[in-house]
């Protein structure tokens, strides 16, 4: 099973609007929608979680419902962090006793031009090396300073990518990552 895990528990405290930016609208449809759709066409999903800020789940549900988004099966509350709300994620996951072998595609919520062929990509790259992490070559040129004033080190762009999500792994991995990562803190 591939469950793609959409984090939209942000405030988007950047955007300076009382409504957070996931649930802007653009040509009448909020943001997340555009979000769940690129992943519910997507054949190779089978089920869709997301994490959503707390007093939200109910309007999730109802744009859900309203835009035939089926394959939403689940909406936790975000956390404080992004880690936090796949985190409450992953043990609802856990809770419904989902196969520890699935695949997770973590995405951000509010980036919906998410395009099949990248969904489909970080899957099969999954499938092949256990997980994958979609990036983009560095264009810009990029300088290392240790005083915020100047630099004489100039770092290859060639050697640079961008990580983006998605993100894909397995849930056993996944789960096991976070829970140790709440132990070390």
């Amino acid at each position: 099973m591939n469950i793609a895990l959409l984090t939209a528990g942000g405030i988007g405290s950047r955007m300076q609007q009382e409504i957070p930016k996931q649930f802007l609208h653009v040509d009448n449809k909020p943001i997340i929608v555009y979000t769940l759709e690129a992943f519910q066409n997507n054949p190779n999903i089978d089920a869709i979680i997301v994490a959503v800020l707390e007093r939200w789940e109910d309007i999730l549900w109802a744009y859900a419902k309203q835009f035939n988004i089926t394959k939403m099966k689940w909406v936790v509350g975000g956390g404080k962090t992004g880690q936090e709300s796949i985190f409450n994620c992953l043990k609802k996951l856990e809770e419904e006793k989902i196969d520890l072998n699935s695949g997770i595609v973590i995405h951000d919520g509010n980036r919906p031009l998410i395009k099949q062929d990248i969904i489909t990509d970080s899957l099969a790259t999954y499938n092949k090396y256990g997980s994958a992490v979609a990036a983009i070559p560095c264009v810009e040129a990029i300088f290392k300073s240790t005083n915020s004033q100047s630099s004489d080190v100039s770092i290859p762009r060639n050697e640079l990518f961008r990580t983006q999500t998605p993100h894909t792994y397995s849930f056993r991995k996944l789960l096991w990552a976070h829970e140790e990562a709440k132990k070390r803190k």
